[in-house]
């Protein structure tokens, strides 16, 4: 754990202006590697004690779970692993993870498309990273409120 809070990460973050995630991983001495001896309903891990995140290498698309398991690294003070998996429930500590990495996927799509947050939108963000349907309602909220937009149920059906 580097930050007692995910606002102290998100605002360590933000004073680098650099959300891609190789580099924050490599910013913040976390070790990552992939793997491909995890289960394949197991996408990746952290081990926040450690500082070490592993995905599974047989993952399509990682980086929702990159960011995810960077966030446990930054404010998790587990000794024990947290599992991003099918099997996991929707755990205070995994929202918060998800909440965080969003925040970084969506900063970086901003700054990588060139647009402000006015021009934000949720499905093609969605499509450029490749999120799981099941999580776009939340990276919409996230959008609500770091962009300080509002995304209503229009802008989550494709036209």
């Amino acid at each position: 754990m580097l930050f007692d809070t995910l606002d102290g990460a998100i605002a360590d973050i933000d004073s680098l202006q650099d959300y891609n995630l190789d580099h924050l991983i490599k910013h913040y001495g976390i070790s990552f590697q992939y793997s491909s001896s995890l289960p394949n309903r197991v996408y990746g891990f952290s081990l926040p004690y450690t500082n070490t995140m592993f995905i599974n290498s047989n993952t399509e698309y990682p980086e929702r779970i990159k960011a995810h398991e960077l966030i446990h690294c930054l404010v998790d003070d587990s000794a024990n692993p947290l599992i991003e998996s099918t099997y996991v429930s929707n755990t205070k500590i995994e929202g918060r993870a998800d909440r965080g990495g969003f925040y970084l996927m969506i900063m970086d799509y901003l700054n990588l498309a060139g647009i402000e947050p006015s021009q934000f939108n949720i499905l093609k963000f969605c499509e450029q990273y490749h999120v799981p349907e099941k999580y776009v309602y939340t990276a919409g909220l996230v959008a609500n409120q770091v962009l300080d937009i509002s995304l209503d149920d229009d802008d989550f059906i494709a036209n």
